[in-house]
């Protein structure tokens, strides 16, 4: 299942977009994460045009935090990327994204729960808001304008999802890791990081990150995980020796 989620969006024309943008390409789940603004007044009915029964469907969250919860994978939108040290910030394009979700046979994320992150107009997301996701999304456009409206940022990445959702399902007998699975295999790596020695603590820090974004973004089979959970394993029994 694939939701667009909102993060306190002020602009009641905006969600109303994103909620006629989400119907155009077949979504249906919109969170709106402590929204500033009135989501069901005129001017959001106006521009959702037939998509009002999204709107009137619309989660309201109280924080990202609790929201993310609900979901097995959480994507980042963002312009804002940092250098290439900036290892939570490592960013794939929308196209990218949906290949990755047809990985398991259908691009709107059926059968694990995928939340589509879009940030505050103006100023998006902040760096612990994407860091609390599992990878991050960004739109190709001119650096002397790089950042988008809202509901043409949520309108790009949901196009090229529908797109590559429409080609043939070739792996729709492949099950995703979940999110239990994940947490478990991040709390392994951290537990046998723990045995080994850093000459500084941030160095150890640093390998905590990268190798969750890792396992975070590989949109790892079930299969593979219970493989890397067995790798992981045996390197934990190693260390002990």
């Amino acid at each position: 299942m694939l939701s667009v989620v909102l993060v306190e969006p002020k602009t009641p024309g905006n969600i109303g977009s994103v909620a006629r943008v989400m119907k155009n390409f077949g979504v249906r789940h919109l969170l709106l994460v402590n929204p500033k603004c009135n989501y069901l007044d005129g001017e959001a009915y106006g521009r959702a045009m037939h998509a009002r029964d999204i709107l009137k469907a619309a989660t309201i969250e109280k924080n990202l935090s609790s929201c993310l919860k609900k979901f097995d994978y959480a994507v980042a939108t963002t312009s804002d990327l940092g250098s290439d040290y900036n290892v939570v910030k490592s960013p794939i394009t929308p196209g990218q994204l949906a290949q990755q979700l047809q990985r398991f046979g259908n691009g709107k994320g059926k059968g694990s729960r995928v939340a589509l992150v879009f940030g505050r107009e103006g100023t998006g997301l902040t760096a612990k808001e994407v860091g609390s996701c599992d990878l991050v999304v960004t739109i190709q456009s001119s650096k002397k304008y790089p950042s988008l409206n809202l509901s043409h940022a949520v309108a790009i990445v949901l196009y090229e999802i529908f797109q590559n959702s429409r080609a043939v399902k070739v792996g729709s007998h492949i099950h995703p890791a979940s999110a239990s699975d994940k947490r478990v295999a991040v709390s392994m790596v951290d537990a046998i990081l723990d045995r080994m020695d850093f000459a500084i603590h941030s160095k150890k820090e640093t390998q905590e990150v990268v190798l969750s974004r890792l396992i975070n973004k590989s949109f790892l089979t079930k299969r593979e995980m219970y493989a890397f959970l067995g790798f992981l394993r045996k390197i934990a029994e190693m260390i002990k020796k």
